[in-house]
């Protein structure tokens, strides 16, 4: 077989289409190298509709508008948007002025802006009544208004650190939030915990992750001032909760 190598290197010119190809078989190759490492299952291709409304939503508007719409086309799958805490529904950094949007993570807990677990767990079970698994946005991200990235010079050492070892990381948004390293045991832990809390009390066992290569594959830490991926830990979560269903 012709080496990865030769393939990724030659100079053969390829159509629009090969290079497509040519990199759905690098990703594919990368994804299951990943999953035979961590056991994790691939989950099957469903139809399904997704909506984001960013802003201006509770649980229920999805459950009144979207979930509906979803049922009359027959799709078994439904994503919402983050309806746990966040900068937008706990009204920071400025009340009253300016607040950030749901991808400015707080604590993993639904929102009581949103309506909270009761209504989270209305709209699951009416989902579960059409045959509908719905599945919420999430991150390893918290805000710098979240109680959870409090401290400015991370105390506990749960964020990812640039290179002067200090700073915490946060990609392209650092002014608004910063990347939970799950390369440690303890925010790995801590975001596992709290979605599985979310799925006993509610029935919520589906997340899309936002996103893997900015804030779960890329990140290197320098905190112990040695460069240390975390996209390993960020895997083993993954089959933590895979494995709880």
């Amino acid at each position: 077989a012709t080496s990865a190598k030769r393939i990724l290197l030659n100079t053969q010119r390829k159509t629009e289409v090969a290079q497509r190809n040519l990199w759905t078989w690098v990703f594919d190759a990368v994804h299951g190298r990943a999953r035979a490492e961590f056991g994790l299952r691939e989950e099957p291709l469903i139809p399904r509709l997704a909506q984001n409304k960013w802003d201006n939503f509770t649980i229920d508007a999805y459950r009144k508008d979207l979930l509906p719409a979803a049922a009359a086309i027959g799709v078994k799958q439904l994503f919402i948007d983050n309806v746990n805490k966040s900068a937008a529904t706990e009204r920071c950094p400025n009340p009253g002025k300016f607040h950030w949007n749901m991808c400015c993570a707080h604590e993993y807990e639904p929102a009581p802006r949103l309506g909270g677990s009761r209504a989270l767990k209305a709209f699951v079970a009416e989902c579960r009544t059409h045959g509908i698994r719905p599945f919420a946005w999430t991150n390893n991200a918290q805000a710098l208004s979240s109680p959870i990235n409090d401290s400015e010079r991370d105390d506990k050492g749960w964020f990812v650190r640039l290179e002067d070892t200090r700073m915490k990381y946060g990609g392209a948004y650092a002014g608004v939030m910063s990347a939970m390293n799950f390369g440690r045991e303890a925010p790995r832990r801590h975001w596992v915990e709290a979605l599985k809390k979310i799925k006993a009390a509610t029935g919520l066992d589906g997340y899309l992750f936002d996103s893997f290569y900015n804030l779960g594959f890329m990140p290197i830490d320098y905190k112990d001032r040695a460069p240390a991926t975390q996209f390993r830990g960020l895997l083993a979560a993954f089959k933590e909760l895979q494995d709880a269903g």
